[in-house]
């Protein structure tokens, strides 16, 4: 138990009610910058109980399922 607390305490403040979603193109490259391809961020932006805004990238189904008002835990 002990360790889930820490855990959390480390992390810092991750759950607060989504504000805004965005989808995103970004470029990802690998090390050398040689190849490079368009990569699609689906970005959930919330605001955390400590009124701190946040901005988080997940998986299709998971932007699709969540609403603008909804609690979210990045």
């Amino acid at each position: 138990m002990a360790i889930g607390v820490v855990a959390t305490w480390a992390r810092g403040d991750t759950d607060g009610t989504v504000s805004g979603k965005d989808l995103v193109s970004t470029t990802a490259c690998n090390r050398k910058g040689q190849m490079c391809r368009l990569r699609t961020c689906y970005r959930i932006t919330y605001v955390t109980d400590s009124g701190r805004s946040r901005k988080s990238c997940g998986q299709k189904s998971r932007y699709d399922r969540v609403r603008i008002g909804d609690r979210f835990s990045g």
